[in-house]
């Protein structure tokens, strides 16, 4: 009898100790984890489609239960863009002017000594977290877009000092890119002319407005009736593709800087 009972308590303990650690297993497995932010407009996490974050990471870390509701000035995003400019290396960037859309902070990247287009940055209107602009930055540029290193589509590059660059490296996405030049089988004339057709099909009335010629493509700005900016979309410098900038939002304003 004294067994049995013995025997009774040993399995009631086990059996409570057993329900306690999975109790404690539920809770460390439900409890809230920091989540990375990295805008409300899209932009791939880093990651397999992002790896832009070589000098310093451009994501940052927040409780899940925090709110931001104040915007940032343009201003801000501008000062954001220069900080991680003179972080790259790479003296020939600047920043030359700030959109602001909807969903984000548009910032445009050119070469100091030829004024080409270098690349394109979006910049968090909340948060102030940049990275680069989703869209021809990341999939066309054959000069500062990615090169194949670090992670699966590498890294935004600077084109200096011979490192990084889309050439640079030995990655499986560079020979996709060819030459960085802006001497490209699509010339601005034509790019021009998709631009006008693609726009005449999908939003009439507008029309194709300031072009900035990029290595590898180009972006137009888009014009309504009233000739103001509504919008933008970019054109594949080799196949004449169309690229519309819906992730940016509506267009609200923009800041020339240089």
């Amino acid at each position: 009898m004294k067994t049995s009972k013995i025997a009774t308590i040993i399995i009631i303990a086990a059996l409570g100790a057993t329900l306690i650690g999975a109790s404690a297993l539920a809770y460390l497995g439900t409890r809230a984890t920091p989540t990375a932010t990295t805008g409300t407009y899209g932009n791939y996490p880093a990651g397999m489609m992002n790896g832009y974050q070589t000098y310093p990471s451009t994501t940052t870390t927040t409780p899940p239960t925090q709110t931001v509701t104040t915007e940032i000035p343009p201003n801000d995003a501008a000062t954001i863009a220069r900080t991680y400019l003179n972080q790259t290396g790479n003296p020939n960037l600047a920043v030359k002017t700030v959109q602001e859309y909807t969903n984000t902070y548009y910032v445009q990247i050119v070469e100091k000594d030829t004024g080409i287009g270098a690349f394109e940055l979006a910049v968090d209107k909340y948060t102030g977290a940049l990275v680069p602009m989703q869209g021809p930055t990341m999939m066309w540029d054959t000069k500062y877009g990615v090169t194949g290193t670090s992670t699966m589509m590498g890294y935004l590059a600077t084109g200096y000092s011979g490192t990084g660059g889309m050439m640079g490296g030995t990655g499986m996405m560079n020979w996709l890119r060819g030459t960085p030049t802006t001497a490209m089988p699509i010339s601005l004339s034509q790019a021009q002319t998709t631009a006008q057709q693609y726009l005449n099909t999908n939003y009439p009335g507008t029309t194709a407005g300031t072009a900035t010629t990029y290595y590898g493509y180009y972006t137009m700005q888009v014009m309504g009736s009233n000739g103001n900016v509504v919008g933008m979309v970019g054109i594949n410098g080799a196949t004449g593709q169309v690229m519309d900038y819906t992730w940016c939002g509506n267009f609200m304003r923009q800041i020339i800087l240089s």
